[in-house]
């Protein structure tokens, strides 16, 4: 298959849902011909109303391309603990919140010296060749390093989406009582996600 033909048609939803003075953001992803929900990245805090940035669009589109690669990648990713796809964006974050918690136990039965289960052990060995993993430095980026990171990742980024205007929507909210908004392209709440664009669907 050449990369010409890896398109997926997607939409990109952020969600939002504030409890007393917590909140939590969702961004989840829809594979539109297959219906299916997937939770790309999530955040919370206690100060009341979230204040959105431009990380959310970033986060949206990344996680976009992520969807596009897992789709067409031979080797599976997110092995521990797999994201499942769910027929709604309801479930698809209550099944994210489940993993959530399952990784979290896992992290305290490994630090407090358990041993990890043997289902979860044979779900992390590849079936194929492992990617290998770059140790990370151990000094952490300058705040003009990180700053400079970021705009390399905005630029890159804005040719991905060939200069568009990318803007949140409202779409009500969820039978949940979810917030709701989709991201546009000019205007088009789906997209056609290549590996080297996101292209507007032809009319």
């Amino acid at each position: 298959m050449n990369s010409e033909s890896k398109i997926i048609r997607m939409r990109a939803y952020r969600i939002i849902e504030i409890r007393d003075r917590k909140y939590s953001n969702w961004i989840v992803t829809e594979d539109i011909e297959r219906e299916q929900f997937s939770v790309a990245s999530s955040y919370g805090g206690s100060l009341g109303v979230p204040k959105h940035d431009r990380s959310d669009t970033r986060n949206a589109l990344i996680a976009l391309r992520e969807e596009l690669r897992r789709s067409f990648s031979s080797v599976p990713m997110n092995t521990l603990l797999p994201r499942a796809a769910s027929d709604s964006i309801d479930r698809a974050i209550a099944q994210a919140e489940i993993r959530s918690k399952k990784l979290r136990e896992l992290a305290h039965q490994s630090r407090a010296g358990g041993s990890v289960p043997e289902d979860i052990r044979a779900a992390v060995q590849p079936s194929e060749p492992s990617i290998m993993i770059v140790p990370v430095p151990s000094k952490p980026p300058s705040q003009e390093e990180f700053d400079r990171e970021l705009q390399r990742l905005d630029n890159e980024l804005r040719e991905y989406v060939g200069g568009r205007q990318m803007k949140w929507k409202s779409k009500g909210r969820t039978p949940a009582g979810r917030k709701c908004e989709v991201l546009t392209l000019d205007g088009s709440e789906e997209m056609l996600v290549g590996e080297k664009s996101v292209e507007l669907p032809s009319k």
